[in-house]
C-alpha cells in the first residue's frame, strides 16, 4: 500500500512540475486545446505538429518522455488515443513496479475500457506489495 501512495504522490509531483515549467504553453495536464498565441505565424525553431493537441510540442508530454526516457511520440500517441497524462504516468510507474511483466499499453487499454486503478492494481497484486 505504501508503494501505491508513493506512486500517486510521485505522479502528482511530476504533473505539477511539468505544468509549472510549461510557462505560456498548456495550462493543464489533460488539456487538448491549442496553445495561446498566433497559430498562423510560422516558427522555424519548432517542428511541425503531428499530433492531436494542436501544439508544436506539448510540454507535459515532453516532460513525461524525458523523465521516463521514452520517445515523445509514444507518449503523445497514448494521449491522443484518449489516455490522460495522469493515467500515462501511473501506467508507466505501475509497469515499472511490476518489473515490466505488464506493458504500459495493456494497462492503458484497461483504463480506457473503464477499469479503475484499484481494480487494475488488485488484479496485478500491486496492493499486496
Amino acid at each position: 500500500m505504501k508503494k501505491i501512495v508513493f506512486v500517486i504522490v510521485s505522479v502528482l509531483l511530476l504533473i505539477s512540475a511539468a505544468c509549472s515549467s510549461a510557462g505560456s504553453g498548456q495550462s493543464g495536464a489533460d488539456s487538448r486545446g491549442s496553445s495561446s498565441g498566433n497559430a498562423n505565424q510560422p516558427d522555424s525553431t519548432q517542428e511541425k505538429f503531428e499530433d492531436c493537441t494542436g501544439n508544436k510540442k506539448h510540454d507535459v508530454a515532453n516532460g513525461i518522455a524525458e523523465t521516463y526516457e521514452i520517445p515523445y511520440k509514444r507518449v503523445i500517441k497514448w494521449f491522443c488515443d484518449g489516455s490522460s497524462f495522469d493515467d500515462i504516468m501511473l501506467a508507466l510507474e505501475t509497469s515499472d513496479l511490476l518489473e515490466s511483466e505488464v506493458t504500459v499499453d495493456e494497462i492503458l487499454a484497461r483504463r480506457l475500457n473503464g477499469e479503475t486503478w484499484n481494480e487494475i492494481w488488485d488484479d496485478y497484486g500491486v496492493m499486496d506489495q
